[in-house]
């Protein structure tokens, strides 16, 4: 069992189709505000979604994958010179 953790974001979610695509089972970490038809896209790759609040139904998972990233910023995020 893989774990992806941004499974909703382009590269998380090419990885999982990748690894649907040669036999592996593949959960998905996502968020509340991630983009519904990812979340959509992901489950018609049978792939297994787990909101982030429940990281313990990951129990079983033999590889973590992170493509995570920040893409945008909010105020606790901006760069102060």
């Amino acid at each position: 069992m893989d774990l992806i953790v941004g499974a909703t974001g382009y590269l998380g979610s090419e990885i999982g189709r990748f690894l649907t695509l040669r036999g592996r089972s593949v959960r998905g970490l996502y968020r509340k505000n991630s983009p519904v038809g990812m979340v959509r896209k992901l489950k018609e790759n049978s792939i297994e979604l787990v909101y982030r609040g429940q990281v313990i139904r990951c129990r079983g998972t033999s590889r973590i994958r992170v493509s995570a990233s920040l893409t945008g910023t909010t105020g606790h995020h901006k760069h102060k010179p």
